[in-house]
């Protein structure tokens, strides 16, 4: 998958099948349809936009992951 550079150069099964994917995976087999839906695709340059707003909202939620790292270490030699 490689060679694709945008969305639109990916064969529109493969599009398909990740939209499933991503609408079913926590799924149980004998629960409700989930309330969720895939509402667009995002170009190349939307979603790098979107993923480093997510990076920003962790880093205001949680704090810097390395900081999050020594808690760790901190907390397993107590």
């Amino acid at each position: 998958f490689g060679h694709f550079e945008e969305i639109n150069d990916c064969p529109s099964g493969l599009i398909e099948r990740l939209t499933h994917y991503f609408l079913s995976y926590k799924q149980l087999p004998n629960d409700a349809p989930r309330a969720l839906e895939v509402t667009h695709v995002y170009p190349r340059d939307e979603a790098h936009e979107v993923i480093n707003f997510s990076f920003q909202d962790y880093r205001e939620t949680f704090g810097e992951p390395e900081s999050r790292i020594e808690e760790l270490r901190t907390l397993l030699r107590a």
